[in-house]
């Protein structure tokens, strides 16, 4: 979580955003609800709070909280 007064520069805020896009695209099409995209924001922001930069490793702290079984790179977990 975020504490009041946590800022980041414009670059930083750039790569956050272009970083939750990627990894919501990530995503298979009927999983990217709202509440998925919370919580791959939290992931990344979290992340980035503690000094990350790195664009990989801010996708997987985002995808980190995501069930595997919504990647589109997943086959059905329904079996």
């Amino acid at each position: 979580m975020l504490t009041v007064g946590q800022n980041f520069d414009r670059d930083t805020v750039d790569l956050l955003k272009r970083v939750l896009v990627e990894s919501e695209e990530m995503l298979a099409a009927e999983s990217r609800t709202s509440e998925i995209r919370v919580r791959l924001a939290s992931g990344i922001l979290s992340a980035a709070k503690g000094g990350e930069r790195n664009p990989e490793r801010l996708r997987s702290a985002a995808l980190s909280g995501v069930d595997p079984c919504l990647l589109r790179s997943q086959p059905s977990c329904l079996d």
